[in-house]
């Protein structure tokens, strides 16, 4: 992180480079921890639901009156 602030010797030449790896690796931390959670659990939803939906009538019809 210093080194992306530019202080210190030949600072302006590694500056960008650090800056780079520093929004790199900000944005695989968001992506891993926050974005990748959430889609798998939208897929499991929507794959839930699917398999649901081709279930039986009957078997929906006796999941409803366990449910309730």
């Amino acid at each position: 992180l210093p080194l992306s602030v530019g202080v210190g010797d030949g600072a302006e030449t590694w500056a960008p480079m650090a800056r780079a790896v520093v929004g790199g690796m900000t944005v695989g931390t968001f992506l891993t921890l926050f974005v990748i959670p959430v889609l798998y659990t939208m897929v499991a939803g929507f794959r839930d639901r699917r398999v649901e939906r081709r279930a039986k009538p009957e078997a929906r019809a006796v999941a409803a009156q366990e449910a309730a």
